[in-house]
């Protein structure tokens, strides 16, 4: 910081500068020769909101492979609402994607997520349609790959009695939540998908034998905002799936929660609209996790917007 403001070299006669000038000579000095300095001087210019902040950042970021200067510059960005193009938004969405393979300790999956919920909280409606398949890849991208797991049993609610209200563990709770795909179709703690309904705060409205009981008998009560639709076209092709937007005569429909692909089907074209009672979340998703494990579940789901995700051991 010495040297930036001697590089400034501002006269101590003046009793101020304008933002403008302190602006316009710090810009003029960034980017620098060294990250150390260019990570002042882009705290500063992005306090000060200069004009060429996000472009000069962003080209930076572009230059380096070191995933803690590209965090750094992700992170400085990330209040930022005017001045972006669609083209630095994509740019910069998509190092969510790659950042999921990053090394670090225990706390960097927590601070790339918040990073990524204080920008989201900042993009325009027209903003996250445009940039609809790059966020929900980002989603998908946050979830554990499938893995083979033995089935243990076929688990009914009878089956829990009183070990459902034992306190479970948060962090393996978390790690079952993630094994499970849960974040591919739930938005839940200031990430995941948007399939299903946010279960963030789900544990005001209901019990953990509720909770449980969602899970083990998903279609018992399916709200109609997240029923498949079933659109049967004058061709005879039949296409079942959330109707995620329309624009125009266009529906889109996504087959596949797990799948960002999306099909397009002419309003048009269809014959007969309706709405399946049976839910797209699998009945047996539980099958191959033990009591135990399902208890830890039940109690990280209940805690959360009181979790703190970096926090868990």
């Amino acid at each position: 910081m010495y040297a930036l403001i001697s590089k400034c070299k501002f006269s101590h006669d003046s009793a101020f500068y304008s933002k403008r000038q302190v602006t316009e000579r710090l810009d003029s000095l960034y980017p620098a020769d060294s990250f150390s300095l260019n990570r002042e001087l882009s705290e500063l210019l992005v306090y000060l909101e200069a004009p060429d902040v996000i472009s000069k950042t962003m080209d930076l970021f572009a230059q380096t492979d070191i995933q803690e200067e590209q965090m750094h510059f992700i992170f400085v960005l990330r209040h930022l609402t005017e001045c972006w193009t669609i083209e630095q938004r994509k740019d910069y969405f998509s190092w969510f994607i790659r950042a999921v393979k990053f090394r670090g300790g225990i706390s960097v999956p927590g601070f790339v997520r918040n990073i990524r919920s204080d920008v989201l909280a900042t993009l325009t409606p027209d903003e996250k349609l445009v940039l609809e398949p790059i966020l929900q890849a980002g989603y998908l991208a946050n979830v554990t790959p499938t893995e083979k797991r033995k089935f243990v049993k076929e688990w009914k609610l009878e089956d829990f009695g009183p070990d459902l209200e034992k306190e479970g563990s948060l962090g393996a709770g978390r790690a079952v939540f993630e094994k499970a795909q849960c974040l591919a179709c739930h938005h839940f703690g200031g990430e995941g998908g948007a399939v299903g309904p946010d279960i963030t705060a789900v544990a005001k409205r209901f019990s953990r034998r509720d909770m449980l009981e969602s899970i083990l008998v998903p279609s018992k009560a399916v709200s109609e905002q997240y029923r498949d639709a079933i659109l049967v076209t004058d061709s005879g092709t039949t296409v079942t799936g959330r109707i995620v937007r329309q624009q125009g005569d266009k529906l889109f429909v996504q087959t596949n929660p797990l799948d960002t692909a999306l099909t397009t089907v002419l309003e048009s074209e269809i014959e007969d609209k309706s709405f399946s009672t049976v839910s797209s979340m699998p009945a047996n998703l539980l099958d191959t996790f033990t009591k135990k494990e399902i208890v830890d579940l039940i109690a990280y789901i209940e805690s959360g917007s009181d979790l703190k995700h970096s926090t868990f051991e």
